[in-house]
């Protein structure tokens, strides 16, 4: 994924643990996580549900395999908040 064509130049949040980074910052967060590989994530139920005029609410489930081959499965509600171009300027876990 390059965070360029998703995110805004300034990104408010990036899930719980990381404020005030750029796309670039994103893109190296991603290449060196060294905590699972590449997972992947679905929406449950197909619906997105519109919170305010700029942000946006669904529920995922994400899978992924840790790198000391643990499983791992997370059911959580994810709000994003969209700038004026339409690119993500936050991106956060509000429940699971």
């Amino acid at each position: 994924m390059n965070a360029f064509a998703y995110f805004s130049p300034q990104v408010e949040q990036y899930i719980a643990m990381r404020n005030n980074v750029t796309p670039n910052e994103i893109n190296v967060l991603l290449e060196n996580n060294s905590e699972c590989l590449p997972g992947n994530s679905r929406i449950i139920g197909r619906r997105c549900f519109v919170t305010a005029p700029n942000k946006r609410e669904v529920w995922i489930e994400f899978k992924c395999i840790g790198l000391q081959n643990k499983k791992c499965k997370t059911v959580l509600k994810v709000e994003f908040v969209f700038d004026e171009q339409g690119l993500i300027r936050s991106k956060q876990g509000i429940a699971s």
